[in-house]
């Protein structure tokens, strides 16, 4: 599952920075069937490219 960007937008540098020394993709999110539940869009195209 790829962050939307409103969630990336709200995620602590900390994590972001952590995430880059790991050399983990801090825009993905790797979950189990019953840890997410589809939902609609919640950001407009400008939200998704302004982070």
């Amino acid at each position: 599952m790829k962050g939307d960007g409103i969630t990336l937008k709200n995620m602590p540098d900390y994590f972001i920075e952590q995430s880059e020394e790991e050399g983990l993709d801090y825009t993905r999110m790797y979950l189990g069937p019953e840890d997410a539940e589809p939902v609609g869009c919640r950001d407009s195209e400008e939200d998704a490219t302004d982070w």
